[in-house]
């Protein structure tokens, strides 16, 4: 799971978005079984890169979605 979203993190560099490279890359160091959002993510059983499922980019949308929205104050402030 790691390296999808590393390998997603890369793509993004290329494609001009340091940004999501690096919001990426962190998520791909910093996923962990002791928090629920990390559990669901690192137990994924489908195809975290695939068109159907593109896990790293959902999720980095759910968190811009908690930004946007201002669901999350702790988050907007990172």
């Amino acid at each position: 799971m790691r390296d999808a979203f590393r390998a997603m993190s890369a793509s993004r560099g290329k494609m001009g978005s340091p940004f999501m490279q690096g919001v990426l890359a962190g998520l791909a160091e910093g996923l962990s079984t002791d928090c629920p959002v990390g559990a669901q993510v690192l137990a994924w059983r489908g195809d975290p890169t695939g068109m159907a499922d593109a896990l790293p980019l959902r999720l980095a949308g759910g968190l811009h979605a908690l930004v946007l929205t201002g669901s999350d104050p702790a988050l907007s402030e990172a």
